[in-house]
């Protein structure tokens, strides 16, 4: 559980993504959270997949008020080819993110990209199913309760993650 100085910083870190996510449907860049494939140790990795967690976290968390479908089913579609990719499979916390967020919209037309996702590779066939999505929305509908120590680790925010250690390890 996060104490409220962790959970307010927590909030300004969503703010932050807001605001990421407003210059985006504001008509910035959106290349960044393309998918973009680069050469590792082990094989080739997608240097943009931290672009895509940071802006559908904002997607998920923040983004009442705003039109997102179209930005969503881009992500998506970049998520999709991401893991499809990936030299050892799985599945990411983006892509359960923007499954939902899809999900939520309640369009036929949207069937074939989360076929297209369940089919991405051999772990997401088991995971990307729709009762497994709607557990997964409940849980982490609200923030307050999102496990933010690992969303900092894989988003690579080390600044951040040792804050939220500090703030959640200091007397209210």
């Amino acid at each position: 559980m996060l104490t409220e100085k962790a959970e307010d910083f927590v909030k300004s870190k969503l703010l932050e993504y807001r605001s990421e996510l407003e210059t985006v449907l504001n008509g910035g860049d959106i290349s960044q959270y393309n998918y973009c494939e680069c050469a590792g140790e082990i094989g080739t990795y997608d240097i943009n997949s931290i672009n895509r967690l940071r802006i559908s976290l904002a997607l998920w968390y923040m983004s009442d008020g705003l039109d997102v479908e179209s930005l969503a089913v881009a992500l998506m579609n970049e998520e999709i080819k991401d893991l499809e990719n990936a030299v050892y499979g799985g599945t990411s916390k983006t892509i359960y993110l923007l499954s939902y967020k899809i999900l939520g919209y309640k369009k036929c037309s949207y069937r074939k990209l989360l076929k297209r996702a369940k089919k991405a590779n051999f772990d997401c066939f088991f995971e990307i199913d729709v009762y497994y999505l709607k557990k997964f929305a409940v849980r982490f509908r609200d923030w307050h309760n999102e496990d933010w120590e690992y969303i900092f680790e894989i988003l690579d925010d080390k600044e951040s993650l040792e804050t939220l250690k500090r703030l959640n390890q200091e007397k209210e």
